[in-house]
């Protein structure tokens, strides 16, 4: 009888681990067809953005400064483009090493 009990038993874990969960299964992710990535038609907006440069400059210098980081480095990316980009400080202080 145990024998027998054991038997169903193991035949049982064998079957449960062989079958494939159907909500964990890999499928392969679907993106909305519909969707329109944003776009900007003004065409004086790059010349807007670069007169903020300085001011998100400043801001982020500021940052580093107030918090005491060693070094910053930063970069500002428009349609997929770094536009520009600026560092302060160093990687290494005592061999003045500047951050990029």
């Amino acid at each position: 009888m145990r024998i027998s009990f054991l038997c169903i038993a193991l035949i049982l874990a064998f079957i449960a681990c062989n079958e494939t969960d159907k909500k964990t299964s890999t499928v392969p992710a679907l993106y909305d067809s519909s969707y329109v990535p944003a776009s900007f038609p003004d065409t004086g907006r790059m010349e807007k953005i670069k007169t903020a440069f300085a001011v998100i400059d400043s801001i982020y210098k500021k940052h580093a400064t107030d918090n005491h980081f060693p070094a910053i480095s930063f970069g500002i990316v428009v349609d997929g483009q770094l536009v520009y980009k600026n560092s302060y400080g160093y990687t290494d202080i005592e061999k003045k090493t500047p951050a990029t």
